[in-house]
C-alpha cells in the first residue's frame, strides 16, 4: 500500500499538463542538435542523481529527451519521437520519478500520464493515470443521452493504475449544468476544468479500487506508446453504477 500511496501522491503533485506518442531510442541517442528548440523542461533528482526531462521541437515536430547531468555535463540517455501538437505534451520530475503527459481534445478532454521510476537501476513504467472530462451524451446511449439528467451533465472520470501493486483506482465526479450558470455545479465544473489541466483529481468523486492481474513492468527503453495497451480496469456510469472493463 505504501507504493500505491507514493504513486497517487506523485500524480496529485503534478502541476502542469504533460506526455508522448512514440518509440524510444534507448542509449543510442546522440548529443542533442543545437537547432533543437526547448518547448518545456523540468529537472530534479532521481535516486540522488540529477536528470533533465524535456519536450523539444525538432524541425517543428515534438520529441521527448531525457538527460543525465554528471559533473556539470549533460548526457542524453534517451530520445522519444512524438507526433502532433507541441502543446499536447508536458514533462515533470518529482518524487524520485519522471512523468510525461499527453492531452487530446475530441468530444471532450482526455489525458494520459505515465510515471517511470528506477527499479533495479533501470527506468520502469510503474504508474499510469488516465482522465476524461466529457459530456454525458458522448458516454451514454439513447434514450439516456437525450434526456435529463444525462443531457446536461458533465462527467470528470479517471483511473489510476499502480503496476507495482497491481491495483487500479477508478473514480467519477458529475456536474449538473441544467441550472443557472451561477449555480454551485457550474462553479465546481469551471474549477474542475482548471484542475484537469493541472492533472489534479476531484475531491468529491466516488471511487473504488480493484485488483489487477500481476504483470511484468515495462522498461522505458522498450516502451512504445503506439503499441502499449492500457490494462482493463473499471469505470462508473453517469448514474454512479460501477463496472469492470475486463
Amino acid at each position: 500500500m505504501k507504493a500505491a500511496r507514493v504513486f497517487l501522491l506523485a500524480i496529485l503533485a503534478w502541476s502542469v499538463p504533460y506526455v508522448v506518442d512514440g518509440t524510444t531510442t534507448g542509449n543510442t541517442v546522440q548529443e542533442p542538435e543545437a537547432s533543437l528548440r526547448i518547448v518545456q523542461s523540468d529537472e530534479g533528482l532521481i535516486e540522488g542523481e540529477k536528470y533533465i526531462a524535456q519536450i523539444v521541437a525538432d524541425d517543428g515536430a515534438p520529441d521527448f529527451l531525457l538527460l543525465k547531468t554528471v559533473h556539470g555535463k549533460k548526457s542524453p540517455i534517451l530520445r522519444m519521437e512524438l507526433v502532433g501538437d507541441l502543446d499536447a505534451y508536458r514533462v515533470r520530475i518529482a518524487g524520485n520519478s519522471f512523468y510525461f503527459r499527453q492531452e487530446i481534445a475530441h468530444h471532450g478532454l482526455f489525458s494520459s500520464t505515465y510515471q517511470f521510476k528506477k527499479i533495479n537501476h533501470a527506468f520502469q513504467l510503474i504508474g499510469l493515470e488516465t482522465q476524461a472530462m466529457v459530456s454525458c451524451i458522448y458516454s451514454s446511449d439513447p434514450p439516456d443521452a437525450e434526456t435529463e439528467p444525462c443531457a446536461s451533465m458533465e462527467m470528470w472520470s479517471g483511473t489510476s493504475v499502480n503496476f507495482l501493486t497491481s491495483e487500479a483506482d477508478c473514480w467519477l465526479q458529475t456536474f449538473h449544468l441544467d441550472r443557472d450558470d451561477r449555480s454551485q455545479d457550474w462553479v465546481y465544473w469551471q474549477a474542475a476544468l482548471k484542475d484537469f489541466k493541472h492533472g489534479a483529481r476531484p475531491g468529491k468523486a466516488i471511487s473504488r479500487t480493484i485488483a489487477l492481474p500481476r504483470s511484468s513492468l515495462t522498461p522505458l527503453d522498450q516502451f512504445d506508446l503506439y503499441s502499449f495497451r492500457n490494462p482493463d480496469t473499471c469505470y462508473f456510469d453517469y448514474k454512479g453504477g460501477f463496472h469492470t472493463s475486463r
